[in-house]
C-alpha cells in the first residue's frame, strides 16, 4: 500500500506534455503491473452461491440451517430428525402426534430445510446421539425463514 501511494504522490507539477506526461504514464504502468501480482497473490476469495429457502405454506415457516462435518466444512447428506412438542399457546392447543418425527437431509452445501414449521411451536431436533429443543418465534418472518443452530455430522 505505501508503494502505491509513493507512486501515485511523485509527480511533476504543471500541465501540457513533456517529461510529467511521461512519468505519469510509467507510474500507471506501474500500477496495471502491481495490480496483477497482488490480484495473483491474494485472489479474491470464491463467492458461496446464495442461499435460496424454500417457502412453506400459508402461516407457517421454514426453519434451516447448515450442517457441518468436525472439519468445520459445510456436510452434505446429514440428516436431522424433529417434530413438534409444544403447539403454540396462543391457538389453545390442538391434537398433533406428538410421537412422529420427520426427518431432512443435508444438501452438497450444508443446507438443511425444514419446511411448514408452525411459529410459536417448541420442536426436537435430534441429529445423531444429540438432541436440541428450539422454539420457532411466533413473529418469524415466512419469506425469510428461520435460522436454526448448526448441525455438526459426528
Amino acid at each position: 500500500m505505501s508503494l502505491l501511494l509513493l507512486l501515485t504522490n511523485t509527480g511533476t507539477t504543471g500541465g501540457g506534455s513533456g517529461a510529467g506526461d511521461a512519468t505519469l504514464a510509467n507510474q500507471l504502468l506501474i500500477l496495471e503491473k502491481l495490480d496483477l501480482i497482488l490480484a495473483a497473490i491474494y485472489p479474491d476469495p470464491p463467492t458461496d452461491p446464495p442461499l435460496v429457502i424454500v417457502p412453506s405454506d400459508p402461516a407457517h415457516v421454514t426453519g434451516w440451517a447448515v450442517c457441518y462435518g468436525t472439519d468445520g466444512e459445510p456436510a452434505e447428506d446429514v440428516v436431522v430428525q424433529f417434530k413438534m412438542i409444544r403447539h403454540p399457546e396462543r391457538d389453545g392447543g390442538r391434537i398433533f402426534d406428538g410421537s412422529a418425527f420427520l426427518s431432512s437431509t443435508s444438501a452438497a452445501n450444508g443446507l438443511i430445510e425444514f419446511t411448514n414449521l408452525v411459529p410459536g411451536a417448541h420442536y426436537l431436533f435430534t441429529c445423531g446421539n444429540t438432541s436440541a429443543t428450539v422454539v420457532i418465534p411466533a413473529d418469524a418472518d415466512p419469506d425469510a425463514g428461520y435460522e436454526l443452530p448448526s448441525f455438526v455430522k459426528k
